[in-house]
């Protein structure tokens, strides 16, 4: 008999679909009287469909990957009384989408580590006693996610190569959107009026990507890099009225491109560690210094940045800052236009920059 190679292939397939045709679609409360009937009794594959409404109770996902909970209209899971309102534990391929969650004593949406690939869309979390979402899982999609009046973080993800895009995290008691993988991207996201700061990169993980973000009224940093964490990039954001630094990059290797930072309290743009910042615009700082390469920062590059109208200095140097590029950044209204320690005379390329005033 003669075989073809298109035969295993073709049967792969057939299977496939096969599996795909048995998968169901259960209706809540038209055939289940809670989200979490209809989840226990799902097979993988499945959809659980809910109508609007408010349903009362937390939901668990168990050892149940590759099911979907979808609302319809205005659907509302109330968990009052609750530990964590949803939670998803060794369960991959989960999706929830159009769900509005309120009032766990914890956290809104809890992802453990075992559970990767979970997507959460178009979700309102609001009056959650901790997080609204705390995410451990890999490679989870989180967009058009908006999360409230929380008792800590907003969204705090600390799996790598996660996807979160078109957040909004207003009046939370704690950080904005923290996080603390690898290789994950942020984007499109809005912060506003966070207890501490607004964005966090923080671990020791690296190549994270955040860009296009918005961040205002924050009572710490609005954009943080932390130290210990390694080649992380911060593009085309925007950082305003902080209690703190506008965007504070101290992780090594970071890389600052094309920010706005507006009315920082303390510092508008902090550097530690080597750094690439280019094109950046700080204004209207309102406490020492728009711009500061500190004494830890060596080898960085820092061209093209735009300063004005600080409260003291400008472009300030650290004492011990050594082998940095500093080139065509231009400084005005400020007390002093460079501030350029004495300790670090000599030891940096300052090339073409502009400012009224030098010193000391």
């Amino acid at each position: 008999m003669t075989t073809s190679k298109h035969l295993v292939p073709l049967a792969l397939l057939l299977a496939i679909g096969a599996g795909g045709a048995n998968a169901a679609e259960l209706l809540v409360p038209q055939q289940f009287a809670t989200i979490q009937a209809a989840i226990d009794a799902s097979s993988v594959g499945d959809i659980v469909r809910v109508s609007p409404g408010t349903y009362s109770g937390s939901i668990t996902f168990v050892n149940r990957p590759d099911r979907a909970v979808l609302g319809t209209g205005k659907v509302i899971v109330d968990a009052t009384g609750s530990t964590d309102a949803i939670t998803i534990q060794n369960s991959s391929f989960v999706r929830l989408e159009n769900l509005r969650i309120r009032g766990p004593a914890d956290d809104g949406v809890d992802v453990d580590t075992a559970s990767t690939d979970v997507k959460l869309r178009k979700l309102v979390i609001e009056d959650c006693g901790d997080d609204g979402v705390v995410g451990a899982g890999d490679a989870a999609w989180i967009q058009n996610v908006t999360v409230r009046d929380c008792g800590d973080a907003g969204v705090f993800v600390s799996g790598d190569a996660v996807y979160l895009a078109d957040i909004a995290v207003k009046a939370v008691d704690g950080r904005g959107i923290i996080v603390a993988g690898a290789r994950n991207v942020l984007t499109r996201a809005k912060v506003e009026a966070a207890g501490g700061d607004g964005i966090v990169v923080l671990g020791s993980d690296s190549m994270n990507l955040v860009s296009e973000c918005d961040v205002r009224s924050c009572d710490g940093h609005s954009l943080w890099i932390a130290a210990a964490t390694t080649d992380n990039l911060v593009r085309d954001s925007r950082a305003r009225d902080s209690a703190s630094s506008g965007l504070k990059a101290h992780g090594l290797g970071s890389v600052v491109i094309g920010n706005q930072v507006r009315g920082a309290t303390v510092v508008g743009i902090d550097c530690a560690g080597p750094a690439l910042s280019v094109a950046n615009a700080v204004k209207a700082t309102k406490g020492a210094i728009a711009y500061e390469i500190e004494s830890t920062s060596d080898a960085g590059v820092h061209v093209s940045n735009t300063l004005s109208k600080s409260a003291q200095d400008g472009f300030a140097i650290g004492a011990s800052a050594i082998d940095n590029l500093i080139a065509r950044n231009t400084s005005k209204g400020a007390k002093t236009g460079f501030d350029i320690n004495d300790a670090s005379g000599g030891q940096n390329a300052l090339l073409g920059n502009t400012a009224k005033k030098v010193g000391p």
